[in-house]
């Protein structure tokens, strides 16, 4: 599900699972409550489709017939490093990821993060980026906070020689959640290295995305989290998410030790829980000032706001902590 923040301006990127047909744009329809959203821009590809005119000896570095055009991009132009599909000359379309485009210089040049196979030619094949674009605004979907925005992108997927299956269309649907304050703790991939310095350093052979192992561990914590908020009538959103930075830390260190270290993991996700249990006791319903208040109401769509601070003293009696610490049977 994506979430926005009420009142803002939202740069909507959607990645296309296929090679879209040439000359056809997909469609983008909001709804909600059921109902058309007027108005939002239509959707626009990063940047054109470019000719290749040359592989080199690696595979990976491919030369470009023009200079990729970033101007289409415009706010999304870091988003050329990325997923995008090869179109060869014997009607193949191989998936690709983007990990480099030479921009200081004639920017024809673009690697690839694996070498192409050795069959594909660079004669009469093409480099299609796979993400599209457009921007929601608070004239259009932002306005009011509510969970029952959807969208749907119709589009004409590439069927390498099929031209009876290009004349059908694919269909790509997903959620959106229009909050006044979208569950985030802050974590940082800086603050992660100064908890843990090992973080802070590349380690050979491995993704050293820090960002990616962050967001991952940010998605369990709110599954974790909406187990306690969900039965209650209440969603993540709308507990002040910076509450919840030190066990987001502790999970995100467990999901970076997995494969190093997984004896260090299963402590770090033992610390995890037990710092959950505690964050859960003590958080409160937030409007959004961190700072709480008896009566504070969030304005949401659903059940009303809970009239008092303390998230856990809705449910004297009944709230019991979802984690129970691994048992050791040695």
């Amino acid at each position: 599900m994506l979430k926005i923040k009420t009142a803002s301006d939202h740069l909507f990127t959607w990645t296309a699972p296929d090679a879209v047909l040439t000359g056809t744009t997909p469609t983008l329809t909001v709804l909600a409550g059921g109902v058309a959203v007027a108005g939002i821009p239509a959707m626009q590809a990063i940047t054109a489709t470019q000719t290749v005119s040359a592989i080199a000896a690696d595979r990976t570095t491919i030369t470009l017939n023009a200079a990729v055009d970033t101007g289409d991009a415009g706010a999304a132009q870091n988003r050329l490093y990325g997923d995008g599909f090869i179109l060869s000359g014997d009607d193949r379309i191989i998936p690709v990821r983007i990990v480099a485009i030479d921009l200081s210089d004639t920017g024809t040049q673009v690697t690839l993060a694996e070498p192409l196979p050795r069959t594909v030619s660079g004669s009469g094949s093409s480099l299609q980026w796979a993400t599209w674009w457009t921007v929601f605004t608070s004239a259009d979907v932002t306005a009011t906070a509510r969970r029952d925005v959807t969208w749907e992108i119709e589009y004409t997927p590439v069927h390498a020689g099929s031209s009876a299956a290009e004349a059908t269309d694919a269909y790509d649907r997903g959620r959106i959640a229009i909050v006044n304050r979208p569950f985030d703790t802050g974590l940082t991939t800086a603050r992660l290295a100064r908890a843990y310095s090992e973080l802070g350093q590349a380690w050979h052979r491995r993704n050293n995305d820090r960002q990616a192992i962050i967001d991952e561990a940010l998605a369990d914590l709110i599954l974790d989290v909406r187990l306690e908020t969900c039965p209650r009538g209440k969603y993540e959103d709308d507990l002040n998410g910076e509450h919840f930075v030190r066990p987001h830390i502790l999970l995100t260190a467990a999901l970076a030790f997995d494969a190093k270290d997984p004896e260090r993991a299963e402590r770090l996700r033992e610390q995890y829980e037990d710092l959950l249990k505690k964050a859960l006791q003590c958080a409160w319903l937030d409007d959004g000032d961190g700072v709480p208040e008896d009566g504070e109401d969030q304005n949401l769509s659903g059940p009303p706001a809970l009239q008092s601070s303390r998230f856990s003293d809705q449910f004297t009696g009944t709230y019991q902590p979802t984690y129970r610490r691994k048992q050791n049977n040695h």
